[in-house]
């Protein structure tokens, strides 16, 4: 007898929930900040939507991914974070996604030392 097999999600073209992410920043706004978010990993924990209006009142939806931080936040810093160590950043930030840690890890290790 044959048997239909279920589909299978082996590439997906954009970040998850419980996804470990490496960002940059695409404005420069403070320089510390932009040091921390480049050196470390967060997992995202949620995804939102909001809607803007541009310039000609044309409406737009946008998506912005919620990413923790488990390392500790310097304090100079944490004023862009809420109280649980989140923070929202936009899509096109997102630069490095996986569902494996370590695999950023490695990306992290290797932009350390310019490899």
């Amino acid at each position: 007898m044959r048997y239909i097999k279920t589909y299978e999600k082996v590439y997906v073209d954009r970040p998850e929930i419980d996804d470990w992410a490496i960002v940059h920043l695409s404005q420069n706004i403070d320089d510390e900040l932009n040091k921390f978010i480049k050196s470390n990993i967060g997992k995202i924990v949620d995804i939102g939507y909001e809607t803007i209006e541009d310039y000609r009142g044309n409406q737009h939806k946008s998506q912005f991914y919620v990413l923790n931080y488990d390392t500790e936040i310097p304090k100079n810093i944490k004023i862009w974070f809420q109280d649980d160590n989140n923070i929202a950043f936009e899509t096109h930030e997102i630069k490095y996604w996986s569902k494996d840690r370590e695999d950023l890890e490695l990306i992290i290790a290797a932009n350390k030392y310019n490899l």
